[in-house]
């Protein structure tokens, strides 16, 4: 990502609905969460048991995450990650175009990144109104609205 602190942020989220269920939880785990939709993380990344068992708990705790995370959000700083602006300078002096993707909906991811001074380095962004449930799929869906095709573009996480 080329904000810094995020993954710390999915991690305090997560184990915050852990907590509140009695429910186990592994840090590691939660790295792997990053990018998929939150019952796919309940359902097959930390495998909570009473989730594998009813789809409606599933939904229930990704909510209850999704809440945690918007309250993390929205009072955290966003600072760019160390040599993130030096690349994403490098690319637009080179006409290279950009596209940041986030889980976050278009109004906030807007006004985190406007905060952290760094609109001016993407062309586009794809946010959780685009409706990619995997990091994969936000990547295609960046490659359309660059108009480029995948195998001529990077992902940097």
């Amino acid at each position: 990502t080329v904000f810094a602190g995020l993954r710390g942020l999915h991690a305090a989220a997560w184990a915050e609905v852990a907590e509140a269920h009695g429910l186990p939880f592994d840090a590691e785990d939660s790295d792997r969460t990053v990018g998929r939709r939150p019952e796919i993380a309940v359902t097959q990344v930390f495998r909570w048991q009473p989730a594998l068992d009813d789809w409606g708990v599933a939904q229930a705790l990704s909510y209850e995450f999704c809440e945690a995370l918007g309250r993390r959000f929205s009072s955290y700083a966003f600072e760019p990650r160390p040599g993130a602006v030096r690349l994403l300078t490098l690319l637009n002096e080179y006409q290279v175009p950009c596209c940041l993707c986030s889980e976050l909906d278009e109004r906030s991811l807007s006004d985190k990144v406007e905060a952290a001074d760094m609109a001016r380095f993407f062309q586009a962004s794809i946010c959780a109104e685009d409706g990619a449930e995997t990091a994969e799929q936000a990547y295609l869906a960046s490659c359309v609205k660059l108009r480029r095709p995948p195998a001529r573009c990077v992902v940097f996480e």
